[in-house]
């Protein structure tokens, strides 16, 4: 979030100073681990909103700095009933849904075998 802000502050030309609370590679720290995810996997409202504002300013970020930052990948959802309402979420902020059946899934790979219906959701 603080990266966030302070791009956006000097973005408008205000110089910005980022301090960082823990030490780099702890933890506690934002900067802890090497990845970060935007998962498609909700089903609120407020969690699809946001990330469908995130997604536009991580491809600037990526188009300003000339710096590959994200890598998109599906995922998969399964299940007897949530997927669909988790699809329907996704579908209504935007987003695609692709959604096979059990033998359709399984024939991708021998861990699609659920039994039940998949659906894989990309942010597009």
């Amino acid at each position: 979030m603080g990266s966030a802000a302070a791009w956006q502050l000097a973005r408008r030309g205000i110089d910005v100073l980022l301090v960082e609370r823990f030490p780099s590679g702890t933890s506690p720290g934002a900067s802890f681990g090497g990845r970060r995810n935007l998962n498609l996997g909700y089903w609120d409202d407020t969690s699809l909103d946001l990330l469908a504002q995130a997604l536009p300013l991580w491809e600037r970020v990526e188009e300003e700095s000339g710096l590959r930052v994200m890598h998109r990948t599906d995922i998969v959802i399964h299940g007897d009933e949530l997927p669909g309402v988790v699809a329907d979420m996704i579908r209504h902020h935007g987003f695609t849904v692709e959604e096979s059946l059990s033998e359709e899934s399984a024939e991708r790979g021998p861990w699609f075998g659920f039994g039940f219906g998949t659906r894989r959701a990309r942010a597009t």
